[in-house]
C-alpha cells in the first residue's frame, strides 16, 4: 500500500500539470500463484463456493495481466533511466510509450483494494468462522 501510494503521488503530480522523477519510486507487481493452487488442491478445491471460485477464476488472468504490463512498463523505462534520456516530451507531458503509467497504477490499486476487500470481508470471516467450528467439535471427539 505504501508503494501504490508513493505512485499515486506521482500520478497526481502528473495530472497537475507537473513532471515528477518516475525513478523516485520502484513499480513492481509480483503476482504468485501459490495460494491459488493450495485452494485447487484435493480437499480444498471442494470446500470451496461458487462465489470464491468465480473470484479465483477472474482474478487470476488479472494479476498476471498486471504483472505483465508492470514488467513491459519497466522494460521501457529502465533503459531510458539508464541512459539519462528524457521521460517527457517538449510540452512537458510524458512520452507516448509511457504515458499508460497512470491508468496502471491506478489499474493496480483498484485490484489491490479488491483483493483487500475480498480477504478481509470474505476469507478472513470464512476462515474464522470453520476454526470456531473446528475447535467445538474438537470437544466432542472420542479420543
Amino acid at each position: 500500500n505504501e508503494k501504490i501510494q508513493q505512485h499515486l503521488a506521482v500520478v497526481a503530480e502528473l495530472e497537475r500539470g507537473g513532471q515528477p522523477d518516475l525513478a523516485v519510486v520502484d513499480l513492481s507487481y509480483l503476482y504468485r500463484g501459490s495460494v491459488v493452487a493450495a485452494a485447487f488442491d484435493s480437499q480444498n478445491f471442494a470446500s470451496l463456493d461458487e462465489g470464491m471460485l468465480a473470484n479465483i477464476i477472474q482474478g487470476i488472468p488479472l494479476l498476471e495481466l498486471l504483472e505483465d504490463r508492470v514488467e513491459r512498463f519497466n522494460a521501457l523505462l529502465l533503459p531510458i533511466q539508464a541512459s539519462g534520456s528524457p521521460v517527457y516530451d517538449s510540452t512537458g507531458t510524458l512520452l507516448p510509450h509511457l504515458a499508460w503509467y497512470p491508468r496502471l497504477v491506478r489499474e493496480i490499486e483498484i485490484a489491490n483494494r479488491s483483493l483487500h476487500d475480498v480477504v478481509a470481508s470474505r476469507a478472513i470471516p470464512d476462515l474464522t468462522a470453520d476454526r470456531d467450528r473446528l475447535m467445538e467439535q474438537r470437544f466432542h471427539w472420542p479420543f
